[in-house]
């Protein structure tokens, strides 16, 4: 999940929506919505009207979220990571495995700072007085004069 924040030049939605239009930012989402409910083989697919409306509950919810964000939900729940299907797959599904991967991601970006934080205080500590082992070569030498 770090490599989705680690992308900086990955777009938002709301700026994809901003730059290409609602409409380019909506087919982009129905497109994986789509492949998504299409890996399944269960006995009702969603119909197109779903997978729309799912899109837009999707949008309004996580409009911060990164195209990436959503291919790595898409990804993670087609390997289970968020539970099985018995049967249905329908907006329901994904928006409540959504809010999981939200869930997720929230742990992830609270941690990331957490170290961040942490690596930053040490940098600024005096716990890091030592030295490199050049440096150790050369206060050795200088010491033996």
């Amino acid at each position: 999940m770090a490599e989705v924040f680690d992308k900086q030049d990955s777009p938002t939605m709301i700026a994809i929506c901003n730059e290409a239009g609602e409409a380019w930012a909506r087919a982009l989402m129905v497109k994986l919505v789509s492949n998504f409910a299409e890996f399944y083989s269960t006995n009702n697919t969603m119909s197109d009207y779903q997978i729309a409306d799912t899109v837009d509950l999707m949008l309004e919810e996580y409009p911060h979220y990164k195209l990436d964000d959503y291919k790595l939900f898409f990804k993670m729940a087609k390997k289970g990571n968020f539970g099985q299907i018995f049967g249905r797959i329908d907006g329901e599904v994904v928006l409540s495995w959504l809010k999981k991967y939200d869930e997720q991601r929230c742990i992830e970006a609270q941690n990331m700072a957490i170290k961040e934080k942490e690596r930053r205080q040490f940098e600024q500590s005096d716990l890091n007085i030592g030295m490199t082992y050049d440096e150790y070569l050369a206060w050795k030498e200088q010491k033996l004069k």
